[in-house]
């Protein structure tokens, strides 16, 4: 399976190389540190992505605007995508169900 790909999205170095650490031995690993980054890896090897794992929280682009623009490109039928946050706050979930509605 090493010819499939997860990317994991997150701005903190640390957190993606704990992603990267729990998937590396049946795929192979690509890591970006925002959306905007994402969206560039995710166009050049849609074909062999099989999931992203998606911080919420990043700069530039976070991963709320990433969903949005995945959506308007017609991606998220091709892969998962799992959200990953510490933010617990009231609002951050309010945000989620809302794109959830949207999408």
């Amino acid at each position: 399976m090493k010819d499939e790909i997860i990317l994991v999205v997150d701005d903190m170095e640390v957190n993606r190389a704990l992603l990267c650490g729990m998937f590396q031995d049946r795929y192979t690993m690509m890591e970006a540190q925002d959306g905007n980054e994402a969206l560039a890896l995710i166009e050049q090897y849609s074909d062999t992505i099989v999931s992203v794992l998606l911080d919420i929280v990043m700069p530039n682009m976070d991963g709320f605007e990433m969903l949005k623009v995945l959506s308007q490109k017609k991606k998220l039928s091709r892969f998962p995508v799992i959200l990953i946050t510490g933010d617990t706050s009231t609002e951050a979930e309010k945000r989620h169900t809302n794109m959830e509605l949207q999408i």
